[in-house]
């Protein structure tokens, strides 16, 4: 009984036809918590009792066995012990409904899955975390310090000039970067009408 409400209100339909799925349905299914020894013995006794009911009609088929209108009567009671018997796994209370039942079971399924859909805390911004640190300035460097398209003196080496001027460029735009917005606005200003000068 427990499965079956399960089964009817998770199943997929073809036409008035259950579509059962063991991921969806099965996989899903929300088993007792911590069932006793003593409650796992009353299902697998009341088990095998459905089993030798069955016996007792070696010429039916399950399609006979289980007509809801010519149902065996031990048959019927078997299944009715381990329904019993399986309700006492999950609750000593027995479910009034099957309304109830469901609930029951999606409540329980919630229970179990919680904590895979726990919220994610925002992940901080990296530009915030960036703004809010101090940034420290990097240290004014010489042309050509550091530049492997340089002479010790400075200057770009015969035929490099183009690789010692894409260097220099880089390295000042770093030294930029690195500086607090007014000072940077400053030092931009002051280069600008440097090269203003130089080429006029």
């Amino acid at each position: 009984m427990m499965h079956m409400t399960w089964a009817k209100y998770t199943c997929g339909r073809l036409e008035s036809r259950y579509s059962y799925s063991n991921m969806i349905v099965y996989n899903n299914f929300p088993w007792p918590e911590a069932p006793s020894d003593k409650q796992k013995t009353a299902v697998e006794y009341a088990a095998e009792q459905v089993l030798e009911a069955r016996k007792l009609f070696p010429k039916s088929c399950l399609a006979d066995l289980y007509d809801p209108n010519s149902m065996p009567v031990e048959l019927l009671k078997a299944h009715q012990a381990l329904d019993k018997a399986v309700d006492l796994c999950y609750r000593p209370q027995p479910f009034a409904t099957e309304a109830k039942r469901i609930e029951f079971l999606f409540e329980l399924y919630e229970k179990y899955t919680a904590s895979l859909f726990v919220e994610e805390k925002p992940k901080k911004s990296k530009i915030k975390d960036q703004k809010s640190k101090k940034i420290q300035p990097l240290p004014r460097r010489k042309v050509g310090e550091g530049n492997p398209f340089s002479t010790p003196e400075g200057t770009w080496i015969d035929g490099k000039a183009d690789e010692f001027w894409e260097f220099e460029v880089a390295k000042n735009n770093e030294w930029l970067a690195s500086l607090p917005e007014d000072e940077r606005e400053k030092e931009i200003a002051a280069q600008k009408h440097l090269a203003r000068k130089i080429n006029s």
